[in-house]
Formats: structure tokens, C-alpha cells, sequence
């Protein structure tokens, strides 16, 4: 495609875009995602479509593009794909591809998707029990399943990769009176600063108050809420945390 992407007359500007080899996705300022067409050789321009919004998709969450299919996160954690299927990367347990936005099953155990990213052939994405999931092509061992899987047509729970956030119910220990604190441990650098950043969807993220001074051991981190972090855990139905250092 060359030249500039014609945009529809409710999108005052493009806000976020992801492309694979045909399809490109784009989020416009109306918060509605598009697709665009980049098969078109040397037509000027690509005309976006809207995608239309399943029932009970109130707003879309965040999208992915891989190299022939797309996933797209409803802001109610349900996870939607399309395009190419051939190895299984849209995650329908099934390998015949999809024209229009299909509804990908939640694993046991999961009650929505937190994240989500796609690959030339495969996708992943965090479940809301803190595990990864892949699905789609093994081929070049992308999924991390071992030589002896060729591909996966669901969902499968990567093992090997500790919990990757902190879910309500999971590594909350009861203290005195009804506070709930949320505890986890994490290797020190030695005579390092080091901090805490939390996020409770993984797109925005806030930094708790105080820093780690690193031994190179083990150090054990509780949010509690305020003042270290902010308040909101027990309506939060995850809370994710990353280490940093300065």
C-alpha cells in the first residue's frame, strides 16, 4: 500500500496499529479497532473497516496482528480471533481459518485473558491465574513445548514460567485484624537500587513508594495497599508487579 491511510469520518486520528504480512489493525480515537487492507499492491490508499464488536464486548482492550491472523481482547477478558488457522493459531481447537471474530475457550482455571501477543504463526496470552498460555505453530520451537510438539490448536499452559502476577486469592497472607497483604520474592542485584512498579491491567503501570537496596539474596516485597501502593486490591481482580533497578 502507498500513500496515506484514509480515515473514517468518526476517527479523528489513528492512536494504535500493529501489522502482519496482509492485515494491519488500528485503533482509532473513537476507541474502535479497524482493519486494513495491505494486499492491495500499489492502490493510493487502504480503506479501514470497522470490527464490529461481538455481544458483551463493551470496548475493546488492547489487539495483535501476527502474520495472517489477529487477536483481539474485549475489555471483558474474553479474546477473539481470525484470519489463518492452519496451525492451529487462533486457538479454536481446530484447524480450519476464520472470516470473522471467533471466540477463543478459556482453559480451566481461567476466567479471562490479562494480555495478549501474537507471532508470525502462533499466539500467547497471560490467563488471569497468573500462567502463560501458547497455542499455533512449534515449528521453530516458538512455543516452548519441546521438539516433540509440532503445534497446538488451544491453549496450552506453558510450564516452567512462574507466576507472572499476583491474583486475588494467590500469595495473600492473613495478618492481624482484617488487613490482606499480597507478598512475593525476587533476586537482589548486589549494591543495586531497585524498585517496584505495579499495574493492575499491564498497560498502565505505577511505582510503589520506597526502593530495594540490593545484598544479591533473596528479598521478600508485601503490598498492603497505602501508603506503599494504592488502595483498590480487594476490588482489583489482578495485580501485576515488575522489579526494576536504577
Amino acid at each position: 500500500v502507498k500513500g496515506p491511510i484514509s480515515r473514517p469520518a468518526e476517527v479523528e486520528r489513528w492512536t494504535e496499529i500493529d501489522s502482519g504480512h496482509e492485515v494491519a489493525l488500528a485503533r482509532g480515537s473513537d476507541g474502535e479497532i479497524y482493519t486494513l487492507d495491505l494486499a492491495a499492491g500499489t492502490r493510493a490508499a487502504a480503506e479501514p473497516v470497522r470490527v464490529n464488536r461481538p455481544a458483551g464486548v463493551q470496548s475493546w482492550e488492547s489487539f495483535a496482528a501476527g502474520g495472517e491472523h489477529q487477536l483481539m481482547l474485549g475489555a471483558n477478558g474474553v479474546l477473539y480471533a481470525m484470519g489463518r488457522n492452519a496451525e492451529g493459531q487462533l486457538g479454536l481447537g481446530r484447524a480450519s481459518a476464520a472470516e470473522t471474530l471467533q471466540r477463543v475457550p478459556f482453559p480451566a482455571g481461567v476466567t479471562r485473558w490479562m494480555q495478549i501477543a501474537a507471532g508470525e504463526n502462533h499466539s500467547m496470552a497471560v490467563g488471569d491465574d497468573c500462567r502463560l498460555y501458547v497455542w499455533g505453530s512449534n515449528a521453530e520451537g516458538q512455543l516452548g513445548l519441546g521438539r516433540h510438539v509440532a503445534h497446538a490448536a488451544g491453549p496450552v499452559a506453558l510450564e516452567g514460567v512462574a507466576e507472572i502476577c499476583a491474583p486475588v486469592g494467590s500469595r495473600i497472607k492473613a495478618l492481624a485484624g482484617e488487613d490482606r497483604r499480597r507478598t512475593f520474592s525476587f533476586v537482589t542485584i548486589l549494591n543495586r537500587w531497585m524498585f517496584i512498579e505495579y499495574s493492575s491491567d499491564l498497560r498502565n503501570w505505577r511505582t510503589a513508594e520506597g526502593v530495594v537496596f540490593g545484598d544479591g539474596f533473596d528479598a521478600e516485597w508485601s503490598d498492603a495497599g497505602p501508603p506503599r501502593t494504592a488502595g483498590g486490591l480487594e476490588r482489583e481482580k489482578a495485580r501485576f508487579y515488575g522489579v526494576m533497578r536504577e
